[in-house]
């Protein structure tokens, strides 16, 4: 990460496949010289669905309607000893970029960017997932997935 060397990102305590992690950001100057550049810093909790997926034995690809259910997310934090706390970032990890730069072929990935109905993995769109992410009060979620829940979700489960 080197876009702007005045601001530097610091992760703490990497785990196998979930973590909880701090992100800080240094720079020389004090922290209100960055509020109107909108900083978001906060606690960090990486849920590594893809790690946990292998060592189940669980395959998938990324680029299919295979879902992150909330009963997952709750078992991989549990297996971790991770609690979520009001204002944490939640990331979830999927293995997109893995899967198109180490599996897709160069004529699959242009046959993918020309579909017009791509199907892609992500999160369950259920009420159950938007309750518990609503309650539990998350700052922000984020994924490495190309859009936060699965495209084309089971008809009537989609928000």
């Amino acid at each position: 990460m080197d876009c702007d060397t005045s601001l530097k990102l610091s992760l703490a305590r990497p785990s196998v496949y979930a973590s909880s992690y701090l992100f800080w950001v240094f720079s020389p100057v004090s922290l209100r010289e960055y509020e109107p550049h909108s900083v978001v810093i906060g606690r960090g909790v990486l849920i590594d669905y893809a790690a946990w997926a292998e060592k189940k034995g669980i395959t998938y690809s990324t680029f299919s309607t295979h879902q992150v259910r909330l009963s997952d997310i709750l078992e991989i934090a549990k297996e971790c000893n991770i609690t979520f706390q009001k204002g944490d970032i939640l990331f979830v990890r999927v293995g997109v970029t893995k899967e198109w730069d180490t599996v897709m072929t160069d004529e699959q990935k242009k046959q993918y960017s020309d579909n017009p109905s791509p199907e892609h993995a992500g999160v369950e769109a259920t009420t159950d997932m938007l309750r518990w992410l609503w309650d539990s009060g998350f700052a922000a979620i984020a994924s490495d997935t190309i859009s936060w829940e699965v495209r084309t979700a089971p008809a009537g489960r989609m928000f």
